[in-house]
């Protein structure tokens, strides 16, 4: 009995919701504007180089860049106004290469998924972009590391002599993403193979 009255009060009250609801106009929804990110014009007149022979590669940076070390990776900082004495990476652009060798004929789309993937769980390769620069195989990989919401990385993995792989790391910090992504892009667009 009181089941029956629980599913007459139910369709009662569904009745009532329906009929006073069906004169009420419901707004239109405003879409949502995603602003989509713009490059930044950056001014490479007064870069630097950095030559390395013996892997035969350059590439141009701004002049503010410092250099952290060369051996056995390249580590450089470009840090940003905003970064302090901090155990972490707050602001700035932080640029590291190596280079590895490629596993029975490993190409640098391989060994960076495989890299990443090793690391982080979630890799995708539909974040995986492979292109072609003077012969050369580029493969870069655009990712948030989950442990550290406060950075995002690039790697780029690039076809090289010997059967070797230079690997680029280009963490950016919270800040002024936009500036920073363009200084990555015109560093990436600058790499240059020499003899």
């Amino acid at each position: 009995m009181i089941a029956v009255l629980a599913v007459g009060l139910l369709i009662g009250v569904g009745v009532w919701y329906v009929i006073t609801q069906r004169d009420v106009v419901s707004p239109e929804p405003t879409p949502a504007v995603t602003p989509t990110p713009s490059e930044i014009a950056i001014d490479t007149s007064d870069w630097k180089t950095y030559t390395n022979d013996e892997l035969g590669v350059s590439f141009t940076y701004p002049p503010q860049v410092e250099l952290i070390s060369e051996f056995p990776d390249l580590k450089m900082i470009l840090d940003g106004p905003e970064q302090f004495d901090s155990p972490g990476f707050l602001d700035g652009l932080f640029i590291m290469m190596s280079e590895s060798t490629a596993e029975n004929g490993e190409t640098p789309a391989d060994y960076l998924f495989n890299e990443i993937e090793n690391t982080y769980s979630e890799a995708s390769r539909n974040q995986l972009s492979v292109d072609n620069k003077n012969g050369r195989e580029f493969a870069i990989y655009r990712f948030q590391p989950v442990l550290d919401e406060f950075s995002h990385s690039v790697s780029v993995a690039i076809e090289s002599d010997n059967n070797s792989i230079l690997n680029f790391i280009f963490s950016i910090g919270r800040n002024d993403r936009s500036y920073y992504d363009s200084i990555r892009n015109s560093i990436i667009d600058s790499i240059e193979f020499v003899e």
